[in-house]
């Protein structure tokens, strides 16, 4: 056991005043909260700008980032809002070729003046980020993965950073031919094809990726991208910029073959994400676009999740959908370990008696973190030849990238989301204490096996959607189920349905779904599984890729239309298909509102168990002004549906509910359905969890 007490530096934003936006047209809701509130600082100076380009509707059918039709249309959109800029008193800082949209400078005064321009989808605030400042190779099973003879060899891992020091002897030599070890590819900065390193950080992050002797894709080439100043500091146009050169390269044959991009850095910003739950795609789309490209161009995008200490969310860009969220654990037994003030620890944080694959407090967790690795302590490349400790989820996330590239090696052909979900639905199941969110840390042989067609999660986007029936309900109504399936990205999806019912057995169904493709059942248990019987429970459906997944439950039903005539079927619910990460878990509280029992209205609630063992759930039923109605406490068995009818007692015209996991480490999702008793018409209350 080791003693000791280390302090690591963690740095956030300064806090900004915000200023209310002005109201009316749709000019001011282009406009980001925290790029109104730099202009109200600003008044009647200058602003940064990311401004994201409207592009037609027509170009989302387009195969790829770099289909010509695409490209026009950015470069036309790009020079005709470069024109506008310039007229309003501005000036371009930087266009991009790849991505839709530009960095400029503009007049505070200006800002709805561009938001009103038809080319403009977006215009945001111009993050500042900063770098995020071990051995847990043996933890994640990197060795074994080595000896199969996967060693990252002939793949790219992109490191935008602080640039690389390709003199050091684990990244050296630096060059731009495949005979170097770093690729020195751009400094966007300094806006120069040189990016060495004067910060340090970016070698560090380097060399635990992919350093000769240090790193785990020990034979990867290093693709430098320098975007943090010698401060370690920078701003989202620098991030666009190197990922538009990494794009460039790409389109230009990848000849260094990049599979990874790692970014071990993030900020926060208090008017806009401080952070929040959930994800940010809507707060930057600039951002959010071009991670989309590197996704569509087969790169996985592998992000820190943030040193502050927040258990309600990550740092941006982790924060983005399409970012692979990393945050840190132990990799070995502490006795006491401290760190520095963070975003949301303002004095620091300590950890006691600590042991390895305990999540560290410096960590930012939440809803959007998607995968756990080791970030202290670990060895890494220092200073000129040296080498020495490296903390903090920038040594979590190029673990990551290193076993993503060992894996593009093993696995040429996989798609970006196949990596993507290998890497999040494997390994070993880690709870943050803090907020009992419970993610994978990392595993090279599971995600290996995964990719391999060895392993269940080669299918592991995972929804699961509850009120599933084939079943009679109250006379007369008769209660099927419909379910629909889109796949909106270009690639194919392998997808599998499972029936989850305690009455019924039925073999899971498996079938591809083409890329911009619905799979759609009308009374899915029959059409679907072939089944006819009665039967009431939930489908899981798992993918390759990622969907949107809704059913529609609905009672069947003869009713007199107005010239006497009779017609089948009432509209029903639709129900959402929920991913593990929106379940309900021990020690948070979810809330049905709007609910209602006074005849003809019923109540019902019903919960899914997407654990192993069977958890106990409390629904607390209260009047609206906070007074108890009821208690209701049931018993819901591993993937299993349970329904409790007429739930919340008759007299009731308006109530709520607050519901609680009891057994610990248990998830669940739920809804309730409030449902007319004169035209059995259901209403989906979905489970609200603050």
């Amino acid at each position: 056991m080791l003693q000791r007490m280390m302090l690591v530096t963690i740095l956030c934003l300064a806090t900004v005043t915000v200023a209310a936006p002005p109201q009316g047209g749709e000019a001011w809701d282009k406009i980001s909260p925290a790029l109104w509130a730099e202009a109200a600082k600003a008044a009647q100076g200058l602003v940064e700008v990311i401004v994201t380009l409207h592009l037609p509707a027509s170009l989302a059918e387009e195969s790829g980032p770099f289909a010509r039709p695409r490209l026009m249309a950015i470069d036309a959109a790009s020079q005709e809002v470069a024109r506008e800029v310039q007229a309003l008193g501005g000036r371009v800082l930087e266009r991009y070729t790849y991505i839709p949209a530009l960095a400029a400078v503009l007049p505070a005064t200006a800002l709805v003046n561009l938001a009103s321009h038809p080319q403009v989808q977006h215009l945001g605030h111009n993050f500042q980020v900063q770098a995020f400042d071990a051995e847990g190779e043996a933890l994640m099973q990197v060795p074994q993965v080595r000896q199969l003879g996967w060693t990252g060899r002939n793949v790219g891992i992109a490191i935008l950073d602080t640039g690389v020091n390709y003199n050091h002897p684990e990244l050296s030599p630096g060059g731009n031919t495949p005979s170097a070890k770093t690729i020195r590819l751009w400094d966007a900065v300094n806006n120069d094809p040189d990016p060495m390193d004067d910060a340090g950080h970016g070698t560090s992050v380097a060399s635990v990726a992919a350093g000769k002797t240090l790193g785990v894709a020990r034979e990867a080439w290093v693709v430098a991208v320098k975007v943090l100043d010698a401060n370690g500091s920078g701003r989202s146009r620098q991030i666009i910029s190197g990922i538009n050169k990494i794009l460039e390269s790409i389109n230009n044959g990848n000849p260094f073959n990049i599979k990874v991009a790692n970014l071990s850095l993030g900020g926060y910003d208090s008017n806009s994400w401080p952070p929040g739950q959930g994800t940010c795609d809507s707060l930057d789309p600039a951002t959010f676009g071009a991670f989309e490209s590197l996704r569509q161009a087969g790169v996985l995008v592998v992000v820190a999740a943030g040193n502050g200490g927040c258990t309600n969310g990550v740092a941006w860009p982790a924060c983005l959908s399409n970012a692979l969220a990393v945050g840190a654990t132990y990799d070995d037994t502490f006795f006491t370990i401290g760190f520095g003030k963070g975003q949301c620890t303002p004095s620091g944080c300590v950890d006691s008696m600590v042991n390895a694959d305990d999540v560290t407090c410096y960590s930012d967790s939440g809803e959007k973190l998607d995968v756990w690795a080791p970030g202290s302590e670990t060895l890494a490349a220092r200073g000129s030849a040296g080498q020495g400790a490296f903390h903090g989820t920038s040594a979590a996330a190029p673990y990551v990238a290193g076993v993503a590239g060992l894996l593009s090696q093993a696995v040429p052909q996989r798609t970006s989301e196949a990596l993507y979900a290998a890497l999040r639905n494997t390994g070993k199941p880690v709870t943050d204490r803090r907020n009992n969110i419970t993610r994978n840390r990392v595993d090279a042989v599971q995600a290996l096996q995964a990719l391999q067609g060895g392993g269940s999660s080669s299918t592991s986007f995972a929804y699961y959607v509850t009120g599933i029936a084939r079943w009679p309900g109250f006379p007369p109504a008769f209660w099927y189920s419909d379910l629909a399936m889109l796949n909106p990205s270009t690639s194919v999806a392998n997808v599998k349905l499972s029936f989850l019912s305690s009455s019924q057995s039925l073999t899971p169904v498996e079938f591809q779904l083409q890329g911009k493709a619905q799979a759609a059942w009308r009374d899915v248990l029959a059409t679907a599984f072939n089944f006819t019987g009665q039967a009431v429970g939930a489908i899981l459906v798992e993918s390759s890729q990622k969907l949107r997944v809704l059913a529609r439950t609905y009672s069947q039903v003869q009713v007199k239309q107005q010239d006497d005539s009779l017609a089948w079927g009432t509209m029903g619910q639709f129900i959402e298909g929920q991913e593990v990460s929106q379940a309900l878990t021990s020690g948070k509280v979810g809330y049905l509102v709007n609910l209602r029992s006074d005849p003809p209205f019923r109540t019902n609630v019903e919960f899914v168990n997407l654990g192993e063992g069977t958890v106990q759930v409390e629904v607390r039923f209260l009047a609206n002004n906070g007074t108890s109605i009821a208690l209701l406490t049931l018993d819901v068995p591993s993937q299993r549906r349970v329904q409790v009818g007429r739930a919340l007692p008759d007299g009731h015209q308006a109530a709520y509910a607050e519901v609680r996991v009891l057994t610990a480490g248990g998830k669940v999702i739920g809804i309730a359905s409030v449902v007319d008793g004169n035209s059995t018409d259901p209403t989906t209350i979905p489970l609200w969890i603050p």
